[in-house]
């Protein structure tokens, strides 16, 4: 049996937060293009800072409940979660049944989800540690538990699902296999003890943090309006208020995180591992030259 979780209210609700985020963001780039330094200029700045890393977050998101989709038969079951894969052999099964049945009734707690779109850990009391792979709420919800493991999941038919389960387990296995479970929390603990990486990253995040600490201390100082634009001759053709040097270091970090989310998911694989530290050291550039940017502008260079 190969099962999908009821996915449409989790993506409609993903895509309205995407919608959201993005009108946020880029209300925040207009008024920041068009803003003298003010106070209000700083919260323009900080908005889009924050609102990215979220949007990326749901991103991947709703890239997990794109592939959600359970398997049974009588090997085993098998769960895809986006990075997250689980196979266990039907011997090591200890129990599936409703949620109602473990006295389950409360959702992930300090996570990432939203209606139609429940992922993330809770400890239960008299359970443990429970993590939920499901888009629905207890009371559509099944609870595999292998050993100590407890997965919350929510397949479209439970009844037809847990009959499915009855049988594999009646039945027997065909073969026998080692239980896998991996999650995509493993490139980052590969990552932190990757020097080169390290160096790539953390010298790639400095770059724009360092340029937007420099034109909060000089950009006060400036009045009336800055050079922003040259034409071909190299005479300055474009004029614009100070505070829009401050969408240069902006762009430079969301290059930064940019960067920094793709090369995690390069990074998974030896094979893609090349075009991580490709992306990471493209971030430095871009970093550097915001650098080169702004100094020219101010006619410092």
């Amino acid at each position: 049996m190969d099962t999908r979780p009821p996915k449409l209210l989790g993506f409609l609700i993903g895509l309205l937060i995407i919608g959201l985020l993005s009108l946020t963001i880029g209300w925040s780039v207009i008024q920041m293009g068009t803003g003298e330094l003010t106070i209000w200029l700083a919260f323009w700045v900080v908005l889009p800072i924050l609102s990215l890393p979220l949007l990326l977050l749901v991103v991947y998101r709703l890239y997990g409940l794109f592939t959600a989709r359970y398997s049974i038969d009588r090997d085993g079951l098998k769960l895809r979660w986006g990075l997250a894969y689980d196979d266990i052999p039907i011997q090591q099964l200890t129990r599936v049944d409703r949620a109602e049945a473990f006295k389950l009734n409360k959702l992930p707690a300090f996570s990432a989800w939203w209606p139609g779109l429940v992922t993330g850990k809770r400890q239960i009391e008299g359970l443990g540690e429970v993590e939920y792979f499901a888009t629905r709420g207890p009371e559509k919800i099944v609870v595999v538990q292998s050993g100590d493991r407890l997965l919350a999941i929510s397949p479209r038919d439970v009844d037809e699902f847990l009959n499915t389960v009855r049988d594999a387990l009646r039945m027997g296995a065909l073969s026998n296999y080692e239980e896998i479970s991996t999650r995509p929390n493993f490139a980052l603990a590969r990552l932190g003890s990757d020097r080169v990486a390290l160096l790539l990253v953390i010298l790639g995040g400095i770059l724009p943090v360092a340029l937007f600490g420099y034109l909060l201390l000089v950009v006060g100082d400036i009045t009336g309006q800055v050079a922003f634009g040259f034409d071909t001759s190299g005479a300055v053709d474009t004029l614009a208020p100070p505070g829009r040097l401050l969408l240069l270091p902006m762009i430079g970090g969301a290059s930064w995180l940019l960067d920094l989310f793709f090369g995690i998911w390069m990074y998974r694989t030896s094979t893609n591992r090349p075009l991580a530290y490709t992306l990471w050291g493209g971030a430095i550039l871009v970093g550097v030259l915001m650098w080169g940017a702004v100094l020219q502008l101010l006619g410092i260079i």
